[in-house]
């Protein structure tokens, strides 16, 4: 690995760490609501899927922000929105404040992550970007391994203090990022002629023409689908079987360990993979991981269960983000992600209420379900071998999305 990268990048990278080594709330909500508050499960699923829903949107407005008023100001708007929303979702107490409260933490949340990809792809050469996003991605788990474990001795203190922390902690990254991190005016052209400023065109019009991100936005749909799950019902059965906070967050840190300790490793192998073939192992680990866990009845089982579909995880994640942005005609990378990230969003407002609904209602055959679900996700991007590295056709002149692009 040979790459050099710039010192903007690498403050990426540390901001990504330090905001996941204080993410409390989004692993935890659940056992919140469950433990602290005694809701039942289906209930707990509806304000998973309202924070879903929440960031659908967020999604969509994130992307168009981004490509329009720039990926430093959309990322940071999104932090201290989320920061607002985790304030108050840990101050409200009636169902729906709550619910209301979940939802706009949806939003925020996701309406930075289609500048974050953005920025990262507008800082480092088309030929590392599947490193770097796998850096960005490593970093973040370096400390996600620790904030389950650290958010769950919080929750014995005070559960106010889960959130209050998690507050904080955006406030300080989304000023870091702001005030170091510029991404350049204008992008130097890439393979077939393309350049960084804004097309002239439409989104629906280039996709109409090029019907791989589709494709590639419901296979990953399928694939958040399966990893909401660990954030969902994973604790709320926990919780029926008796596991304390503490137990769940232990096992659920495996996923960070393994992140940290293969994910970089993993990284030379996926650039010489073709991205469908490593996207296929990735639905089918997921599946079997989340499958698996209808026979773990301890911590050291359901571990294991999460080093499995961790893999699939890896697999996936920073090759999708990859292929999203090589797929986007220039200066619509904010879109493309937002669209990418709206997947996520729709398997979070989906997921959560449906895997709870299955969980309620039938109990462990939910797991089985998962394992199916992984193999659709499989299926489905097997069909894009060999597509997913050619680029994006330019999109038609349209004067709706003509517009200067500057961050100052």
């Amino acid at each position: 690995m040979s790459e050099r990268f710039s010192g903007a990048f690498w403050i990426i990278c540390g901001a990504s760490l330090l905001n996941r080594a204080t993410t409390f709330v989004y692993p935890l909500l659940a056992f919140y609501l469950a433990n602290s508050l005694g809701w039942p499960a289906f209930r707990i699923g509806l304000t998973l899927s309202a924070m879903g829903a929440g960031a659908v949107v967020g999604a969509l407005v994130g992307g168009f922000a981004t490509d329009f008023l720039g990926a430093s100001r959309t990322l940071f708007l999104g932090q201290i929105g989320n920061a607002a929303a985790m304030l108050a979702l840990g101050l409200v107490t009636t169902p729906y404040a709550i619910v209301g409260a979940a939802a706009v933490l949806g939003f925020t949340n996701s309406m930075g992550r289609p500048a974050l990809n953005t920025l990262v792809a507008a800082i480092v050469r088309p030929a590392a970007r599947t490193r770097a996003y796998s850096l960005v991605y490593w970093s973040a788990n370096v400390g996600f391994a620790v904030a389950p474990v650290l958010g769950g001795v919080l929750s014995g203190v005070g559960w106010f203090l889960v959130f209050a922390v998690n507050c904080a902690a955006l406030v300080v990254v989304g000023l870091v990022l702001v005030l170091t991190v510029r991404p350049p005016r204008e992008q130097p052209a890439e393979p077939g002629g393309r350049s960084g400023t804004r097309p002239r065109g439409s989104l629906i019009g280039v996709l109409r023409r090029d019907g791989r991100l589709p494709v590639l936005v419901v296979g990953t749909f399928i694939l958040s689908c399966l990893f909401t799950q660990s954030t969902s019902t994973l604790p709320t059965a926990l919780a029926a079987d008796g596991f304390p906070p503490a137990s769940y967050g232990l096992a659920l840190s495996v996923n960070g360990v393994v992140i940290v300790l293969l994910q970089l490793p993993l990284t030379r192998v996926l650039e010489r993979v073709d991205p469908a073939v490593s996207l296929v192992m990735a639905a089918l680990l997921l599946g079997v991981g989340f499958g698996a866990t209808a026979f773990a009845h301890d911590t050291v089982q359901v571990a294991l269960c999460v080093a499995v579909w961790t893999l699939g995880e890896m697999l996936g994640l920073p090759v999708a983000a990859t292929a999203v942005t090589n797929l986007a005609p220039a200066g619509m990378r904010g879109r493309y992600h937002g669209l990418y990230t709206l997947s996520m969003g729709a398997a979070g407002s989906v997921a959560p209420a449906l895997g709870g609904a299955v969980l309620q209602g039938y109990g462990s055959a939910l797991w089985f379900w998962c394992l199916a679900l992984g193999c659709v996700g499989g299926v489905l991007f097997f069909f894009l071998r060999g597509r997913l590295g050619e680029s994006a056709p330019e999109p038609e002149p349209a004067g709706s999305d003509a517009r200067g692009h500057a961050e100052g």
